[in-house]
């Protein structure tokens, strides 16, 4: 009849001292699982994709500042008639006020 020695990992059959592994545990696997998953484990803020998504870079086609220019251009205009509306009619509203108590005085 075989006799079968075991160590941590493998099985010796003690007749033929020939070797096979040994099923392991389920708490094993699990432990060799998550050191796997440990060692895969990849940061994804440190992928240079997610770093140049983040990163402006800067374009010197005239193409593109002229492009830039028109949008500064646009939306500074617009602000600008905008305040410039709400500031006359602030001034009329306190000229207007004014001749309005002169005239209940």
């Amino acid at each position: 009849m075989e006799e079968f020695v075991d160590d941590e990992t493998t099985t010796y059959c003690s007749t033929c001292n020939c070797h096979f592994p040994v099923p392991k545990s389920p708490e094993i696997v699990q432990q060799e699982v998550k050191e796997a998953q440990k060692e895969l484990k990849v940061e994804t803020k440190e992928m240079s994709q997610q770093v140049r998504k983040k990163t402006s870079v800067p374009d010197q086609r005239l193409s593109s500042q002229a492009v830039g220019l028109i949008c500064v251009v646009t939306i500074s205009s617009i602000f600008t008639v905008v305040v410039a509306c709400d500031v006359c009619r602030l001034f009329h509203y306190l000229l207007h006020r004014k001749d309005e108590s002169l005239l209940t005085k």
